[in-house]
């Protein structure tokens, strides 16, 4: 099984430091301490962080920006908290995987937000979520796709008492019911798809008579580059 490390980054992080690790991949939780407004409203991100990894690990070993392997199914909700740093951040981080190189590569999510903590008291912060970049005055540190080191010295060597934390979550994509009727009111079916989907093409999946999903009297405006103008009929029949 996994192993496990922890530091605690207290209110000066780069004399406190107590590691006790834990291993294979992972070397956090790492609790830090964070405090105050956000710009975003929290949606709950699936708990478990191997399901969270199993969905960025792939961008992570590239070096991409963290991207849902399933699309269909999830996408990434991105806000900013602005912390104070006075007391000290209260996140516990956790690294699903580091590069076996000098790239820093890694994906570190949250394991867990300690109950009382500044970062608490945002409720802004939930299990899962991953820090992009912290903003310091007006400088900037990319913190995405980094692996637990490479966060933790960022973090540690922060010295303004406000700082500016970048959140991605992953969060299941809403699923919309779609009820399909004919022209003549034939009931040809209801199926489910995620929010969002191009509609002409669930409808093709679902190999729905081609009379009933073409209208040579809609608009098409589908064309890349196309903006504003019919390229060619046959648009999508909604009635």
């Amino acid at each position: 099984g996994r192993m496990w490390a922890m530091l605690v980054l207290l209110l000066h992080p780069a004399q406190g430091l107590v590691p006790a690790r834990r291993g294979l991949h992972s070397r956090a939780p790492a609790p830090l301490w964070a405090g105050s407004k956000a710009s975003a409203t929290a949606v709950q991100a699936p708990v478990a962080l191997e399901d969270v990894a199993v969905q960025w690990v792939a961008c992570a070993e590239s070096g991409a920006p963290l991207t849902a392997k399933n699309a269909s199914a999830f996408l990434e909700q991105v806000f900013d908290v602005e912390v104070s740093r006075d007391g000290g951040l209260g996140l516990v981080l956790d690294e699903l995987y580091a590069a076996n190189d000098q790239s820093e590569k890694g994906l570190v999510l949250v394991e867990e937000v300690v109950k009382g903590s500044n970062a608490a008291r945002t409720g802004m912060f939930a299990r899962g979520d991953t820090l992009t970049s912290v903003t310091e005055n007006t400088v900037t540190y990319n913190l995405e796709g980094k692996d637990w080191q490479t966060t933790v010295d960022v973090l540690g060597s922060l010295s303004s008492d406000s700082i500016t934390l970048s959140v991605k979550r992953l969060v299941p994509r809403a699923r919309v019911q779609v009820s399909v009727t004919a022209a003549d009111g034939t009931d040809l079916g209801t199926f489910s798809c995620p929010a969002g989907s191009n509609l002409r093409r669930e409808f093709l999946r679902r190999r729905l008579p081609a009379s009933e999903i073409y209208d040579s009297q809609t608009m098409r405006f589908d064309s890349i580059g196309n903006a504003g103008s019919n390229c060619g009929g046959e648009g999508v029949r909604l009635s």
